[in-house]
């Protein structure tokens, strides 16, 4: 839990200083405001809920989590794409039984690229008040499965946003459902 917070604060610091960056054609501010939202929610203990699919490939997902607050819940998601170290046949099984398939098959290696004006390395923070855009390449990798898994929030893995040497552009995975 402690990774997610030092690299929000990273990027919040960075982003700050820069202040600005390019958004689907667009120059977004990332402030302090955004900053002290993303700091004050990854501050407290984190619950992962439901992780869903939505796009396979390469794989972009949905993490549904819920920050124990001092005087109360709150649920947010963050969402981003899945780097392949790690990530292996019974992480691809589960992921794919989450969307009601029974086969996976794992794609590795996929070499992508952000369209221009099109999403992909960056990721979004929402909450029931604000909707965070951050620049990012991965927000999951070493995705330990058991075989029996229906949904990838069942697997263990290291906190959101750890960050691996071995991830790169080159190195996004995705997956056909059948």
């Amino acid at each position: 839990m402690h990774n997610i917070f030092f690299i929000v604060l990273i990027v919040c610091v960075s982003a700050t200083a820069n202040s600005l960056y390019q958004f689907n054609g667009q120059t977004r501010d990332v402030g302090l405001t955004v900053c002290e939202n993303l700091y004050g929610l990854m501050a407290y203990p984190r619950i992962i809920q439901n992780i869903t699919l939505l796009r396979t490939s390469p794989l972009r997902i949905r993490v549904y989590l819920v920050a124990q607050g001092p005087s109360r819940a709150i649920p947010f998601s963050v969402e981003g794409m899945v780097c392949q170290v790690g990530f292996d046949q019974n992480a691809a099984n589960a992921a794919c039984r989450s969307q009601n398939f029974n086969n996976a098959v794992l794609v590795s290696n996929i070499d992508w690229q952000e369209p221009p004006g099109g999403s992909g390395q960056e990721c979004i923070m929402n909450t029931d008040s604000y909707k965070s855009v951050i620049p990012c390449e991965y927000i999951m990798n070493q995705i330990n499965c058991p075989e029996s898994a229906v949904n990838l929030a069942e697997c263990r893995f290291p906190p959101l946003f750890s960050q691996t040497s071995s991830c790169n552009r080159h190195t996004h995975v995705g997956l056909i459902c059948t």
